[in-house]
């Protein structure tokens, strides 16, 4: 079973950076929980944009429905994602 990588959000703009070192290295399976965590972060982010409570601007909430749908079309939630593209 794979552990989740937990970092402070200060840290996380150095993920990719430290991803691409591990995979140049060859080193894919430190690269990969890094990564996933980078997408997870993104994923609960365009989440809270999309909270009704936040009354974010129509702009803004179809830009993230957009950027979340790609996010789980990458994972295989293809009818999430057209769901959330439906919206716009």
């Amino acid at each position: 079973m794979k552990q989740a990588v937990t970092l402070p959000a200060r840290e996380y703009r150095k993920v990719p950076l430290l991803a691409k070192i591990y995979q140049d290295a060859g080193e894919i399976a430190k690269a990969e929980p890094l990564l996933h965590a980078l997408l997870d972060e993104a994923k609960r982010w365009y989440e809270r944009q999309l909270e009704p409570a936040l009354a974010a601007p129509a702009d803004t909430s179809a830009q993230a429905r957009r950027h979340l749908a790609v996010l789980l079309g990458v994972r295989g939630a293809t009818a999430q994602a057209t769901a959330l593209l439906d919206e716009n």
